[in-house]
């Protein structure tokens, strides 16, 4: 959530609670590397007069690119407790708890006699209120709060040299740009199919379910089942062509397992490499032409995965349109990984060429 001011349902939800509900205190996890945006959201949060504490999370990896924050500087601008920390590598996390109990409501920040009059508008949201202004108010509000930002980033944020190698930084140049970029996109995409698909969904499905499970996994259960059990119906229960042991294990662990794990192995690379954003960017003209932008690409690959979380994904678009037509190719046109673990251990056999 970048502001009080929504732009889906569930920043909504999140801003109504938090004027509803009135918390006790509010913690604002803010992205180090981009404190500016975070920081727009700490002006919004201001205006609610609800103590909070300012955690700076991946802060390691703004020190990489050499961003450097004052912290106790900017406490004192703000009028909270702030205080870095790296969440993977439980970083700050004992500092943050002990902040807790510090937590103070922030300094409001102060603006324009026209900014002011304009975020009065805004809170009373009467269309007769905002008609005075030549300008939305709300335009008028959010440069002010940018103005303000920058201000306070002045103070407490310095640039010192990035300490990321330099090919590492033209390589991140390089993904957001025109043909290079796409051709990136194509790349990944091809090295996606050739892990899960052929990798995983291929050769890992057919070593597990015709050598591990068909050559020693399954006549073991069977004789065992049949020494054990005496009755016909019980043995075809567990060992038969549609057993519990025989048949839903082999689909389970022989099949499934290998395709869903590939895939959120490699969901996870791009995760933490910091591509899946640029992915989206890239790809939001393609999306545009079937009324989604490219934010629609992380719901849409989840549900490569799982088409239930992938549907609940689906919040993070901005209009109600859009979350529809994602819900509906979701149905439609992207088999989840169950299906996906079938569709790819019956092809992958034979390669494209023969598709």
């Amino acid at each position: 959530m970048r502001s009080l001011t929504p732009q889906s349902e569930d920043e909504a939800a999140t801003r109504d609670l938090l004027r509803r509900e009135r918390p006790d205190l509010v913690l604002q996890v803010a992205d180090a590397k981009n404190l500016k945006q975070s920081l727009m959201l700490t002006a919004d949060l201001a205006e609610l007069g609800i103590p909070m504490v300012l955690a700076l999370n991946m802060s390691d990896e703004a020190r990489s690119r050499g961003l450097r924050c004052d912290i106790r500087r900017l406490g004192a601008l703000l009028g909270v407790p702030v205080v870095e920390t790296v969440a993977t590598a439980g970083e700050g996390i004992d500092r943050l708890k002990s902040a807790l109990g510090q937590a103070a409501p922030p300094r409001r920040p102060r603006y324009s006699a026209e900014a002011e009059s304009a975020l009065q508008a805004v809170r009373e949201g009467g269309a007769e209120q905002k008609e005075r202004f030549v300008r939305p108010p709300e335009i008028i509000v959010h440069a002010a709060q940018e103005a303000w930002t920058l201000e306070v980033l002045a103070e407490v944020q310095t640039q010192a040299q990035a300490g990321r190698p330099g090919w590492l930084q033209g390589l991140d140049m390089w993904t957001m740009r025109g043909l290079p970029g796409y051709a990136m996109v194509a790349a990944t995409l091809m090295v996606m199919y050739y892990f899960v698909g052929v990798l995983a969904a291929g050769k890992g499905v057919d070593f597990l379910q015709n050598t591990l499970f068909g050559a020693y996994v399954n006549p073991a259960a069977a004789r065992l089942v049949q020494a054990a059990l005496p009755w016909a119906f019980a043995q075809d229960l567990l060992v038969g062509p549609y057993g519990m042991l025989t048949m839903a294990l082999t689909y389970a662990l022989a099949i499934v397992f290998p395709i869903v794990t590939a895939f959120f192995l490699f969901f996870g690379c791009l995760e933490d490499s910091g591509y899946l954003p640029r992915l989206s960017a890239m790809l939001d003209r393609a999306f545009r032409v079937v009324g989604l932008n490219g934010k629609a690409v992380i719901p849409l690959v989840l549900g490569l995965g799982c088409d239930t979380m992938a549907t609940l994904g689906t919040r993070i678009l901005d209009t109600r349109k859009e979350r529809i037509l994602a819900t509906m190719l979701l149905t439609l046109g992207i088999p989840c990984s169950a299906q996906l673990g079938v569709i790819m251990g019956i092809l992958a056999k034979h390669g494209w060429q023969e598709w």
